[in-house]
């Protein structure tokens, strides 16, 4: 911590302000990054290596429940 790690994060955080690290368009390193949490995440919690990086709130939700109707609704027979 102290003032100098304060420093650095307002550094990095204003390069970073105005772009969407969850864009591969923008940053193409995004994708590889974000397989490698999925599967230590699969890891961790003993499961299939499947998902995606969200940045949260209701776009997170929103994922879910797509990802549930599409998994669900196909074996229910919901299109």
């Amino acid at each position: 911590g102290g003032n100098k790690h304060s420093e650095l994060m307002c550094k990095v955080y204003e390069f970073y302000l105005w772009s969407n690290p969850l864009k591969p368009g923008v940053w193409p390193r995004v994708n590889q990054c974000e397989a490698e949490i999925v599967a230590m995440t699969a890891r961790i919690l003993n499961g299939a290596p499947i998902g995606c990086v969200t940045s949260g709130g209701t776009e997170s939700i929103l994922t879910a429940v797509r990802a549930h109707v599409e998994l669900f609704g196909k074996q229910r027979g919901i299109k």
